[in-house]
């Protein structure tokens, strides 16, 4: 994997785009550490993490926080040798998914049909959460507080990580830039609404799960585009029109 570039939201507080993808990582730095925000999709993805991390700062990395339990955030967790904190769904889902969707023979299905990234899993271990909560958490390091907000949707485990005194919110698969958002396990017809309770924090920048940075003008524009798939009217077999796009 190439060298990853962290762009910097504001001081202290960074995101990276990974792969072909461009599904987010986040870092927080603190004086008694460094918070990261999704682990990344492969081993590969999260050694090349670790490492812009340290072009950035001298701080050791002290969590990793994951956003759900898609493998496209939690494959790299294992790179970084530190507690992991997610919701204790997110857990769950993990586990689960060890048993159907991440046996080793899927693992090796997915590699042949994708040879791009089958050198970058090379010694995957999936590296499970060791914090869990349940409603709201918050974790207080080196001067900063992060929120994480359960949201659901996406997935049913989906959190958001939100930092109110710098004004940004990193919202995981909940928001999307620049490509569809990806309904496969999500309650589609809430998406507006949790949209709406973003919109509702305040900040100035959130960093989507895949894409460029966005401010609250795209939050809205995206809560609308649902909205308006919510109100759009049935097909002849009576299947709301959320439900025949999470099936694409």
């Amino acid at each position: 994997m190439n060298n990853l570039e962290p762009i910097q939201i504001v001081p202290d507080v960074y995101y990276m785009q990974v792969g072909p993808t461009m599904v987010n990582c986040g870092f927080v730095v603190t004086r008694d550490g460094v918070v990261v925000v999704d682990g990344g999709p492969t081993p590969a993805a999260g050694v090349a993490i670790r490492e812009a991390i340290a072009r950035v700062t001298d701080q050791p990395i002290a969590y990793v926080i994951n956003t759900h339990f898609h493998s496209s955030h939690t494959f790299g967790n294992q790179a970084f040798d530190v507690p992991v904190i997610a919701h204790s769904r997110c857990r769950q889902d993990m586990q689960r998914a060890l048993t159907d969707e991440w046996t080793p023979e899927e693992i090796e299905r997915c590699c042949q049909e994708h040879r791009d990234i089958a050198p970058e899993m090379v010694g995957l271990r999936v590296t499970l959460p060791s914090i869990a909560f349940g409603g709201t958490g918050f974790l207080h390091i080196g001067g900063k507080l992060l929120q994480l907000l359960p949201l659901g949707n996406h997935t049913p485990d989906s959190i958001a990580v939100f930092l109110a005194e710098q004004r940004v919110v990193f919202a995981g698969d909940n928001l999307f830039n620049g490509r569809h958002p990806f309904l496969r396990h999500a309650n589609a017809s809430q998406w507006a609404d949790v949209l709406r309770r973003l919109e509702s924090l305040k900040i100035d920048q959130a960093v989507p799960g895949h894409g460029r940075v966005m401010e609250r003008k795209d939050v809205y524009n995206l809560r609308v585009y649902f909205e308006s798939l919510r109100r759009a009217p049935r097909h002849r077999k009576g299947q709301p029109h959320l439900e025949r796009i999470a099936q694409v």
